[in-house]
């Protein structure tokens, strides 16, 4: 199960600065423009990428949401989760073997890709504790 960790050291988000530079040379996104599309100030976005910073919660969404990102895998790459080598996108394929009905399925697939926010992760643990408790 993922664990969240103490505030991580700017040089724990290593794979986000990473992922994040990746995704901006392959769409031929400036630092100003990814900044203004994110909607945070430039100055911020080039410490985060230069491991000077540790994107909180609310900047990891939004870098999530501009990416693309599942924000449980932002949340990993920034240092905030340590996945014990989950990845991200099996969890909802993991559902499958519980034999939900379709409904059940996009719910949980939602809930899961908005982790980020506390009621989602509440109702993602009462929906698998309802599930396996059958």
């Amino acid at each position: 199960m993922p664990r969240f960790s103490r505030k991580p050291s700017p040089q724990q988000s290593f794979r986000l600065a990473e992922a994040s530079k990746q995704c901006l040379t392959e769409r031929n996104i400036s630092l100003p423009q990814a900044a203004s599309q994110i909607g945070i100030d430039a100055s911020h976005l080039s410490r985060l990428l230069n491991l000077e910073t540790t994107p909180d919660a609310g900047v990891c969404n939004l870098i999530a949401d501009f990416l693309n990102f599942p924000r449980v895998d932002v949340y990993a790459k920034a240092g905030w989760l340590e996945m014990d080598g989950i990845r991200d996108e099996e969890t909802p394929g993991r559902l499958l073997s519980l034999e939900l009905e379709p409904e059940a399925l996009t719910r949980s697939e939602f809930i899961f890709m908005n982790i980020g926010d506390s009621l989602a992760r509440v109702q993602y643990i009462d929906l698998l504790r309802r599930l396996t408790n059958k």
